[in-house]
């Protein structure tokens, strides 16, 4: 009886801990280089880690309704750190991953009324 006690706590005990290293992982990746790089968006990453927003730009989109806030919602929550503000969108700057050759771009297009339309992702 004891035996299969100590097996099942076993089981039960792998089974929450995969589940929690798969919540880990969803929010990380490897590069080539074995750096863990955090995809999960957070306004502490974005503003002291401007050159790895383009990993967390999905998870930013996916927790924040963007395309229903204003101009001054997305400075407040993004900042003006390495950004491009003009009358009709912002462009932030998002770094590029590793196999890429060129710079990648994540431009906020305004209405009239200084509330976003579109977001885009470039490069350059």
């Amino acid at each position: 009886m004891k035996k299969i006690f100590l097996s099942l706590v076993s089981i039960i005990f792998i089974v929450i801990l995969s589940f929690i290293l798969l919540l880990c992982y969803r929010h990380m990746q490897i590069d080539d280089n074995t750096n863990i790089i955090l995809t999960e968006f957070s306004i502490e990453v974005w503003n002291e880690n401007p050159d790895s927003r383009i990993y967390i730009v999905n998870d930013l989109e996916h927790k924040y309704d963007i395309i229903s806030m204003n101009k001054n919602e997305i400075l407040n929550l993004l900042g003006q750190n390495q950004c491009v503000v003009s009358n009709d969108h912002i462009t932030y700057t998002l770094g590029k991953k590793k196999e890429d050759l060129f710079l990648s771009y994540y431009r906020i297009d305004f209405n009239e009324y200084d509330v976003v339309i579109k977001t885009s992702i470039y490069q350059d």
